[in-house]
């Protein structure tokens, strides 16, 4: 699809709350397109953001809300639904938008619109997108290029999960950074001058019944690519070394692996953050330190390292630039008071968004990296049966990485209500106490955490919702005190 928005154009957006069509909403706006939208009274992060920049927001669906706009644009969810009368819902809507004749765009297909326009760095993979995506923001911001982007997560350095240009249209060609994701084949919307590829690994095994399906999604995707286009790839990925290798790009490899372009040697984690040495090939440029904790943060960073110096950028620059990158939320998310953290007396909750056995793996090992000689508890709250029945081994393996495990009652979508395979059976596995709710889940670890104990709450649902609750009861206890 083609469609390019008219000048002062308004735009009604369905499903407004979700984090990428926030997002979208903000650029949009930016852009100076005239912005509202409908979602449910349901409270999102992005409330604060869209009450910020002042986008009006109608907590109801109706289908009188599309009357008078020029284009409406839907997130994914209400793109195809239930073929019912049903007019209070984001089908409602979409449906009264097609009866009149309004442009009706899908999330991933507006977006398309805006980026394949601009030079557009797309940040795709199974794990580190929203971070890798973040850090090239950022690092771009600080290097004076005032990119455009759009993430998946809120950038901490913004307040919020996306970026406008200062340029009043994006026909300058200025950088666009986005979040790619590969859900719904989504990212085949896109036509990226550069794609920054994190990992490959086989994931949503709902709508991807094998790796072999998963993996072919992206080499179409990086067949997408522009004339003269450019690969970032992980050397050490065997599937996505291979995927980027049968594509007539100009490929440019980071990692681990001693034969990668741009290689990353030498971590440290520590109380303060994470270090590190860059080479470029084999020649040592020189030490990069960040704010975030955990080995896989410095992989993340060097595939933004790679990124800028694919641009033209100097390294000291860039260095200088990811070491003010102050993080993205619920990525490692320390929601304790910091004054509490170093030399505490209770337990650090910590809030990340790991809902795949990599990445539980990945999070375990972070912290015991950042917090030494103190145990590790883990809150898991699965996401989605299909995930859960597909990858059971591996969440198994992944959460015996930890000390002591918890269970919350799994975070079912709309599009999966139920399933074989859930928290309880994952429960019963691994010998761990199973919890119906957040209240009960928040009570029962106030009272049996260590307290010297890290308390990773995880998952992709709103397990965060105990964390917040646990350290309310902490702080209650403190002030009591």
């Amino acid at each position: 699809m083609h469609m390019v928005f008219r000048k002062n154009a308004k735009i009604w957006m369905v499903g407004i709350k979700g984090a990428g069509m926030a997002g979208l909403a903000q650029i949009l706006k930016g852009l100076g397109y005239r912005v509202q939208g409908s979602d449910t009274k349901e409270k999102f992060y992005t409330d604060a953001i869209l009450k910020r920049l002042g986008i009006s927001v109608l907590e109801r669906f109706s289908p009188k809300n599309v009357r008078g706009a020029d284009f409406v644009v839907a997130s994914n969810a209400y793109m195809q639904g239930p073929r019912t009368r049903d007019k209070g819902s984001g089908y409602g809507e979409v449906r009264e938008a097609k009866r009149r004749s309004i442009p009706v765009l899908s999330y991933p297909e507006a977006v398309g619109e805006l980026f394949n326009n601009s030079f557009g760095i797309a940040v795709a993979g199974t794990h580190g997108k929203s971070t890798t995506a973040a850090m090239i923001g950022v690092m771009l911001e600080k290097l004076g290029a005032d990119p455009t982007a759009l993430i998946g997560a809120e950038v901490l350095n913004w307040e919020s999960n996306a970026r406008v240009t200062k340029h009043s249209t994006l026909s300058t060609k200025p950088y666009f950074v986005l979040e790619a994701d590969e859900y719904k084949n989504a990212f085949l919307h896109y036509q990226p001058n550069m794609i920054v590829l994190t990992n490959v690994e086989w994931d949503h095994p709902d709508v991807f019944p094998s790796f072999a399906k998963y993996a072919w999604a992206f080499k179409k995707f990086i067949g997408r690519l522009k004339t003269r286009g450019i690969i970032i790839v992980p050397r050490d990925n065997r599937v996505a070394w291979r995927v980027a290798q049968q594509q007539q790009h100009k490929v440019f490899s980071f990692g681990k692996h001693p034969r990668s372009v741009v290689r990353v040697a030498n971590i440290t984690v520590g109380p303060r953050g994470t270090l590190f040495s860059v080479f470029f090939n084999k020649k040592r440029l020189g030490a990069v330190t960040l704010q975030l904790f955990g080995e896989h943060h410095a992989y993340n960073a060097v595939a933004a390292i790679a990124c800028g110096l694919a641009l033209g950028y100097p390294f000291l620059h860039i260095k200088k630039a990811l070491k003010t990158f102050q993080g993205t939320r619920r990525r490692f998310e320390i929601l304790s008071p910091h004054r509490f953290v170093p030399h505490t007396l209770s337990p650090v909750v910590i809030d990340d968004y790991a809902h795949h056995p990599t990445e539980i793996a990945v999070t375990i090992r972070a912290a015991r990296q950042a917090f030494p000689r103190r145990p590790v508890h883990i809150l898991f709250q699965p996401h989605t049966f299909s995930r859960t029945q597909a990858l059971f081994r591996d969440f198994v393996k992944a959460l015996h990485l930890a000390d002591r495990v918890y269970i919350l009652t799994t975070y079912g979508s709309a599009r999966e209500r139920k399933g074989k395979i859930g928290s309880r059976e994952l429960a019963k596995t691994l010998r761990a106490p199973h919890f119906a709710t957040h209240q009960e889940a928040a009570q029962v670890l106030r009272n049996i955490l260590p307290q010297n104990a890290i308390l990773l709450a995880v998952g992709a649902g709103d397990q965060w919702r105990v964390a917040q609750k646990l350290l309310n009861m902490m702080q209650g206890t403190r002030r009591k005190r």
